[in-house]
C-alpha cells in the first residue's frame, strides 16, 4: 500500500488532505500564511484521520479533552449537558474541542 511511498511523499500526501480542514481554525490559517514548512509538519506528524460510525460517542463530557476535532465531512451532534439541555449540529468546516490545543 501507500506505506511503501517515501517518507516525504507519505507527508506531502497527508498535508495536501489534512490542510483544508485544518486551516478552518484561524490559528491554523495564519500559520500557514506564515510558515508553511511549519504547518506542514503539523500535518504531517500531529494529526490523524478519524472515521466514525453513525451515532458513535466521540467523547464524553466527563472526559478530559485530548484532541482538538476538525470535522471535514458529514456532521456531529454535540451535546453539552453541563451547560445547556441543548445539541448542537456541528458541520463539516467547524470544529469542536479545541482546548485540548491549550491544556497540555
Amino acid at each position: 500500500g501507500l506505506q511503501k511511498l517515501p517518507r516525504g511523499i507519505l507527508e506531502a500526501l497527508r498535508c495536501e488532505t489534512t490542510l483544508p480542514s485544518l486551516t478552518v481554525h484561524p490559528l491554523f490559517l495564519q500559520l500557514a500564511r506564515l510558515d508553511r514548512n511549519c504547518v506542514m509538519q503539523v500535518c504531517a506528524r500531529a494529526t490523524d484521520q478519524l472515521v466514525f460510525k453513525m451515532e458513535e460517542i466521540v467523547f464524553r463530557c466527563d472526559e478530559t479533552a485530548k484532541v482538538m476535532y476538525f470535522v471535514s465531512s458529514g456532521s456531529l451532534g454535540y451535546d453539552q449537558r453541563m451547560m445547556t439541555d441543548d445539541t448542537q449540529l456541528v458541520l463539516a468546516g467547524d470544529t469542536v474541542s479545541e482546548a485540548a490545543l491549550w491544556l497540555k
